[in-house]
């Protein structure tokens, strides 16, 4: 697909509230219907972590026009990033998060020439539920970037950012495993991942089958509702 022409760059020097006049003239001249924001904390503007300069910044992207897709690219502070096991919130106020209709975190891992990236559905106003994780995983080669679909399981790290849920689902994909298999795979204790699992038999998604005899003693196997 040739590209030339459809994308636009404006270099921006001041908080997007002081630029969109001029944003919207370019919007409506262009025939703009993607627009992206990078990121987020230079479009706030002076002080960005407070409340004033994110509604601001989150009300001019709204008002770029009513046929205007907007995307937003905001960092997290590095506790956050460091985190794998909790959702990252975009730095500065919580008014970027809730005047958001939808937010999605993007995590990566790099292994020599590939990456690994998942994005994690953390916000969803215009769906009935949020969206299960989608992986890409990107080739780098000599002149160019091949992308395809990715796997959770090429890169566990990654999975614990997903729900507890989806994390026993894809556990479960390679076939039955006990609880205790599960406890040692996912880092959760036998009483979480028991009372998930039950939630996921209810949501008719997996089944219960016998129990077993391991070395911790009788402990239940799960397996998934389509391997049977």
């Amino acid at each position: 697909m040739d590209l030339a022409g459809a994308l636009h760059y404006k270099r921006m020097v001041r908080p997007l509230i002081d630029e969109l006049p001029a944003i919207r003239a370019e919007v409506s001249r262009l025939n703009i219907g993607f627009l992206i924001a990078d990121s987020l904390g230079p479009a706030c503007g002076f002080e960005a972590e407070g409340t004033g300069a994110a509604i601001q910044a989150m009300n001019a992207l709204r008002a770029c026009g009513p046929t205007v897709t907007r995307l937003a690219l905001a960092h997290v502070s590095k506790a956050m990033a460091d985190n794998v096991r909790a959702a990252a919130r975009p730095f500065g106020s919580v008014f970027v998060q809730n005047l958001a209709r939808s937010t999605w975190e993007v995590r990566g891992v790099q292994e020599g020439h590939t990456l690994t990236s998942v994005l994690y559905d953390r916000k969803e106003n215009d769906a009935p539920k949020r969206f299960g994780p989608i992986a890409y995983r990107f080739s780098f080669g000599p002149g160019h970037i091949s992308v395809d679909s990715g796997d959770l399981n090429d890169a566990p790290v990654l999975r614990r950012g997903a729900s507890l849920g989806f994390q026993i689902l894809t556990a479960l994909a390679g076939g039955p495993k006990t609880t205790g298999e599960m406890v040692e795979d996912l880092e959760k204790t036998a009483e979480t991942i028991g009372r998930t699992c039950r939630r996921l038999v209810k949501a008719d998604k997996m089944i219960r089958l016998e129990d077993v005899k391991t070395g911790r003693g009788h402990e239940t196997r799960w397996a998934l509702k389509a391997d049977t």
